[in-house]
């Protein structure tokens, strides 16, 4: 898909199409969120995970019960885990009578991104930009090149 950075001096660096881990990120437990439990507990393994921080969930139980929550929810949710000040909603993609799409995030420093107002704020905008890019896979045909979905910028 794609990115849009923020206009403040404050920024976080990503590159569509990185590999970032499932167990600590806002879109790795959105996609986990849209998985059989015995599909989830095969990725995960029984074994503690990689710790990236202070804040990472290690052991997979608890990481399980974090994708419930976020299935609840309607989006997952990376509180300083995968790198300590930042903080990432996610929200899965599901096309009508299929399977699991695919994701889309917000990220931000989290001092700005846990305020209630703000919170909601982008949740909205994060549902909002889910929305259209589902209607763009709707509507992509096969032989097209290219996808593309307009996403408008929230700065906070």
């Amino acid at each position: 898909m794609d990115r849009a950075e923020a206009n403040r001096s404050l920024r976080m660096r990503s590159v569509p199409g990185d590999r970032l881990p499932l167990h600590c990120t806002g879109v790795g437990k959105a996609i986990l969120s849209q998985l059989p439990e015995e599909h989830m507990r095969a990725i995960l393994g029984s074994a503690p995970l990689h710790r990236f921080s202070e804040h990472t969930l290690v052991e997979p139980e608890d990481v399980i019960r974090e994708a419930r929550r976020a299935k609840e929810q309607g989006y997952g949710v990376d509180r300083d885990e995968y790198e300590v000040g930042l903080t990432c909603y996610a929200m899965p993609l599901r096309l009508p009578g299929s399977d699991f799409a695919g994701a889309v995030s917000i990220s931000g420093p989290s001092a700005r991104m846990r305020d209630p107002e703000t919170k909601e704020r982008f949740l909205e905008l994060l549902s909002q930009a889910s929305r259209e890019a589902m209607r763009a896979m709707q509507a992509y045909e096969p032989n097209q090149k290219t996808l593309s979905v307009e996403v408008s910028s929230a700065s906070s």
